[in-house]
């Protein structure tokens, strides 16, 4: 059976590389398959890269996921710390509901970020 027949792309071209150039264009590619999530194989980048000529890569100066990632477990003891003083009555309503609205008003803003961070890596 011919390996061509009944595929899409049915021209294959075998590349070599030194372990210098590999590692260079390893780390080119782990950055181009960031930005594109699990769609991301080498053989879309190299095709990428071969007609179209080049590759944006994105570097942002925070990494949302990560401040998510970092804010849920404080969202939780807030919640946690504000069910025990609503349990005990140690404080007042009015004040765990400011604290739990200036929460949702942090994570808000975060998620916002974290789609503006998505929507602009998508389009570069």
């Amino acid at each position: 059976m011919n390996w061509a027949r009944g595929r899409q792309r049915s021209i294959s071209k075998l590349v070599a590389f030194t372990p210098e150039e590999w590692a260079e264009i390893q780390e080119t590619y782990e950055l181009w398959a960031r930005g594109r999530g699990a769609g991301g194989s080498f053989s879309a980048f190299a095709r990428e890269i071969m007609t179209n000529g080049s590759v944006k890569v994105i570097e942002p100066t925070w990494d949302p996921e990560l401040t998510l990632r970092q804010l849920r477990p404080i969202g939780v003891n807030v919640n946690q710390i504000a069910r025990r003083v609503n349990a005990d009555d140690t404080a007042s309503m009015a004040a765990v509901a400011e604290l739990r609205a200036e929460m949702n008003d942090l994570i808000d803003t975060v998620g916002r970020m974290c789609s503006e961070y998505r929507v602009t890596v998508r389009e570069a």
